[in-house]
């Protein structure tokens, strides 16, 4: 990518052939290829609190590579983290 961008191939976990493939075709590519690290809803309780400041869920659908192909594309500044991983 000459504009000075860089690749983050987010993987969902358990999807060792997606990982292994981005691995393997993109080593030479400035991408960071990682896993997802969530492991559950970090969201602890289905109540409403006594005073919500959100106003409605930020989350939008996840794109369509989350389900279908077990994995995320992010561009992300070229200073912004080292290539590997």
């Amino acid at each position: 990518m000459s504009d000075g961008t860089r690749l983050l191939v987010i993987v969902r976990r358990g999807r060792i052939d997606r990982f292994e493939f981005f691995h393997a075709r993109l080593a030479s590519e400035p991408v960071r290829i990682t896993w997802d690290r969530r492991v559950a809803d970090r969201r602890r309780s289905k109540q409403r609190m006594a005073i919500e400041r959100r106003r409605g869920d930020r989350r939008g659908p996840p794109p369509l590579t989350w389900p279908a192909g077990g994995f995320v594309l992010a561009r992300l500044p070229a200073d912004s983290l080292p290539v590997g991983g």
